[in-house]
Protein backbone atom coordinates (compact mmCIF):
# COMPACT_ATOMS: atom_id res chain seq x y z
CA UNK A 1 0.00 0.00 0.00
CA UNK A 2 1.38 3.19 -1.04
CA UNK A 3 0.39 5.20 1.68
CA UNK A 4 1.71 3.05 4.60
CA UNK A 5 5.00 2.98 2.47
CA UNK A 6 4.92 7.09 2.56
CA UNK A 7 3.87 7.10 6.03
CA UNK A 8 7.39 4.56 7.35
CA UNK A 9 9.16 7.02 4.81
CA UNK A 10 8.19 10.71 6.60
CA UNK A 11 8.17 9.45 9.89
CA UNK A 12 11.41 7.90 9.90
CA UNK A 13 13.76 9.38 12.87
CA UNK A 14 16.60 9.12 10.40
CA UNK A 15 17.28 11.82 7.55
CA UNK A 16 16.14 10.22 3.79
CA UNK A 17 15.53 11.37 0.70
CA UNK A 18 15.29 10.19 -2.66
CA UNK A 19 17.37 11.59 -5.46
CA UNK A 20 17.69 11.13 -9.57
CA UNK A 21 21.15 9.92 -10.76
CA UNK A 22 20.49 11.61 -13.93
CA UNK A 23 20.09 14.86 -12.40
CA UNK A 24 21.29 14.74 -8.95
CA UNK A 25 17.84 16.43 -8.01
CA UNK A 26 16.41 15.71 -4.91
CA UNK A 27 12.59 14.05 -5.64
CA UNK A 28 11.85 12.93 -1.78
CA UNK A 29 12.93 13.96 1.20
CA UNK A 30 11.36 13.21 4.82
CA UNK A 31 10.60 15.34 7.54
CA UNK A 32 13.59 14.04 9.13
CA UNK A 33 15.96 16.29 6.31
CA UNK A 34 13.75 19.64 6.73
CA UNK A 35 14.76 19.46 10.28
CA UNK A 36 18.33 18.69 10.20
CA UNK A 37 19.20 20.91 7.25
CA UNK A 38 16.87 23.67 7.84
CA UNK A 39 15.55 24.09 4.77
CA UNK A 40 11.87 23.79 3.98
CA UNK A 41 10.69 20.53 1.87
CA UNK A 42 9.96 23.37 -0.85
CA UNK A 43 13.58 24.57 -1.02
CA UNK A 44 14.91 20.77 -0.67
CA UNK A 45 12.87 19.86 -3.44
CA UNK A 46 14.61 22.79 -5.52
CA UNK A 47 18.06 21.36 -4.69
CA UNK A 48 20.55 18.95 -6.19
CA UNK A 49 23.06 16.90 -4.34
CA UNK A 50 25.64 19.45 -5.21
CA UNK A 51 24.21 22.01 -3.59
CA UNK A 52 23.87 20.29 -0.47
CA UNK A 53 27.50 20.53 -0.17
CA UNK A 54 29.41 23.34 1.01
CA UNK A 55 30.75 25.83 -1.54
CA UNK A 56 34.31 24.41 -1.08
CA UNK A 57 33.86 20.89 -1.08
CA UNK A 58 31.64 21.40 -4.96
CA UNK A 59 35.07 21.02 -6.83
CA UNK A 60 35.94 17.63 -5.76
CA UNK A 61 32.45 16.62 -5.81
CA UNK A 62 31.74 16.95 -9.05
CA UNK A 63 35.01 15.67 -10.22
CA UNK A 64 34.27 12.37 -8.72
CA UNK A 65 30.93 12.27 -9.87
CA UNK A 66 30.33 10.06 -12.85
CA UNK A 67 26.29 9.13 -12.29
CA UNK A 68 26.95 5.92 -12.85
CA UNK A 69 25.21 3.40 -9.90
CA UNK A 70 27.83 1.85 -7.82
CA UNK A 71 27.51 -1.89 -6.43
CA UNK A 72 24.61 -1.09 -4.42
CA UNK A 73 24.04 -0.63 -1.35
CA UNK A 74 27.00 0.98 -0.61
CA UNK A 75 28.00 3.45 1.66
CA UNK A 76 30.03 6.66 2.34
CA UNK A 77 30.92 9.55 4.23
CA UNK A 78 31.17 13.23 3.18
CA UNK A 79 30.42 17.09 4.30
CA UNK A 80 27.12 18.44 4.25
CA UNK A 81 25.80 22.20 5.44
CA UNK A 82 22.62 23.54 6.47
CA UNK A 83 20.70 26.48 5.83
CA UNK A 84 22.27 28.42 8.64
CA UNK A 85 25.49 27.20 6.93
CA UNK A 86 26.78 24.91 10.39
CA UNK A 87 29.38 22.01 8.51
CA UNK A 88 27.88 18.12 8.94
CA UNK A 89 29.93 15.51 9.02
CA UNK A 90 27.61 12.86 7.32
CA UNK A 91 27.59 8.88 6.82
CA UNK A 92 25.97 7.90 3.99
CA UNK A 93 23.90 4.48 3.07
CA UNK A 94 22.76 4.73 -1.08
CA UNK A 95 21.13 1.86 -2.67
CA UNK A 96 18.97 1.85 -5.84
CA UNK A 97 15.33 2.32 -6.72
CA UNK A 98 13.19 3.58 -9.61
CA UNK A 99 10.87 6.50 -9.55
CA UNK A 100 8.21 6.99 -11.82
CA UNK A 101 10.34 5.25 -14.70
CA UNK A 102 13.76 6.98 -13.77
CA UNK A 103 16.38 5.37 -12.13
CA UNK A 104 16.73 6.72 -8.50
CA UNK A 105 18.69 6.11 -5.10
CA UNK A 106 17.57 6.06 -1.48
CA UNK A 107 20.05 7.78 0.83
CA UNK A 108 19.85 7.89 4.46
CA UNK A 109 22.29 9.76 6.58
CA UNK A 110 23.22 9.59 10.11
CA UNK A 111 24.82 12.90 11.46
CA UNK A 112 28.27 11.87 12.42
CA UNK A 113 29.41 15.72 13.32
CA UNK A 114 31.87 15.42 16.38
CA UNK A 115 32.70 12.39 16.23
CA UNK A 116 35.97 12.39 14.23
CA UNK A 117 37.01 15.16 16.73
CA UNK A 118 36.05 12.68 19.64
CA UNK A 119 38.24 9.69 17.87
CA UNK A 120 40.73 12.30 17.50
CA UNK A 121 41.20 13.08 21.23
CA UNK A 122 41.27 9.85 22.38
CA UNK A 123 43.73 8.16 20.05
CA UNK A 124 45.99 10.90 21.79
CA UNK A 125 44.94 10.13 24.82
CA UNK A 126 45.53 6.82 24.75
CA UNK A 127 48.79 6.89 22.50
CA UNK A 128 50.92 9.54 24.84
CA UNK A 129 49.43 7.66 27.83
CA UNK A 130 52.62 6.42 30.34
CA UNK A 131 50.16 3.64 31.44
CA UNK A 132 49.74 0.32 29.22
CA UNK A 133 46.53 0.23 27.12
CA UNK A 134 45.11 -2.87 25.31
CA UNK A 135 42.20 -3.88 23.46
CA UNK A 136 41.16 -7.73 23.21
CA UNK A 137 37.92 -9.50 21.92
CA UNK A 138 35.64 -11.12 23.91
CA UNK A 139 38.23 -14.41 23.50
CA UNK A 140 41.05 -12.23 24.73
CA UNK A 141 42.73 -11.86 21.58
CA UNK A 142 44.69 -8.94 21.79
CA UNK A 143 43.20 -6.24 19.27
CA UNK A 144 45.28 -3.08 20.15
CA UNK A 145 48.43 -2.13 21.82
CA UNK A 146 49.25 1.31 22.84
CA UNK A 147 52.80 2.61 22.56
CA UNK A 148 53.33 2.35 26.08
CA UNK A 149 53.21 -1.20 25.93
CA UNK A 150 55.46 -1.79 23.63
CA UNK A 151 57.83 0.36 25.71
CA UNK A 152 56.89 -1.43 28.93
CA UNK A 153 57.45 -5.21 27.29
CA UNK A 154 60.04 -4.14 25.04
CA UNK A 155 57.27 -6.18 22.20
CA UNK A 156 56.06 -3.97 19.20
CA UNK A 157 52.40 -4.62 19.00
CA UNK A 158 52.38 -6.35 15.42
CA UNK A 159 53.95 -9.11 17.65
CA UNK A 160 51.12 -8.80 20.21
CA UNK A 161 48.01 -8.37 18.05
CA UNK A 162 46.21 -11.34 17.39
CA UNK A 163 47.82 -13.50 20.43
CA UNK A 164 45.99 -14.14 23.75
CA UNK A 165 48.00 -12.23 26.52
CA UNK A 166 48.69 -15.29 28.48
CA UNK A 167 50.93 -16.48 26.20
CA UNK A 168 53.76 -13.95 28.15
CA UNK A 169 52.70 -14.75 31.67
CA UNK A 170 54.65 -16.39 34.03
CA UNK A 171 53.55 -20.07 34.18
CA UNK A 172 53.22 -19.78 38.26
CA UNK A 173 51.30 -16.56 38.30
CA UNK A 174 48.91 -17.50 35.46
CA UNK A 175 46.31 -19.72 36.83
CA UNK A 176 45.51 -16.30 39.75
CA UNK A 177 43.98 -14.20 36.48
CA UNK A 178 40.58 -14.74 36.48
CA UNK A 179 38.24 -13.08 33.48
CA UNK A 180 36.33 -10.19 34.18
CA UNK A 181 32.18 -10.82 34.05
CA UNK A 182 30.83 -8.41 31.61
CA UNK A 183 31.13 -4.44 32.86
CA UNK A 184 33.25 -6.08 36.18
CA UNK A 185 36.75 -4.96 36.81
CA UNK A 186 39.28 -6.90 38.11
CA UNK A 187 43.33 -6.31 39.10
CA UNK A 188 45.67 -8.60 39.40
CA UNK A 189 49.38 -8.95 39.66
CA UNK A 190 51.60 -10.93 37.77
CA UNK A 191 55.12 -11.53 36.03
CA UNK A 192 54.90 -10.73 32.41
CA UNK A 193 58.00 -11.54 29.98
CA UNK A 194 60.38 -8.87 28.67
CA UNK A 195 61.48 -8.71 25.05
CA UNK A 196 64.95 -9.33 26.80
CA UNK A 197 63.94 -12.64 28.32
CA UNK A 198 63.45 -11.27 31.99
CA UNK A 199 60.20 -10.98 33.92
CA UNK A 200 58.44 -7.77 34.99
CA UNK A 201 56.25 -7.55 37.91
CA UNK A 202 53.16 -5.92 36.08
CA UNK A 203 49.64 -4.85 37.75
CA UNK A 204 47.07 -4.65 35.38
CA UNK A 205 43.39 -3.85 35.49
CA UNK A 206 40.95 -5.31 33.04
CA UNK A 207 37.07 -4.10 32.63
Amino acid sequence: DADVYRVLFESNPRPMWVFERETRRLLLVNDAVVQLYGWTREELLQMTLLELRPPDDRPAFEHAWNGQPREIPYARAGRHWTKSGEILDVNLEITNCTLGGRLCSLAIATNITGIAEAERRFKLLVEHSAEAIAVSSADFTVEYVSPAGERMLGVPASEMVGKRPMTRVHPDDGHRWVPPAPFETRTHVARIMHRDGTWRWIESTTT
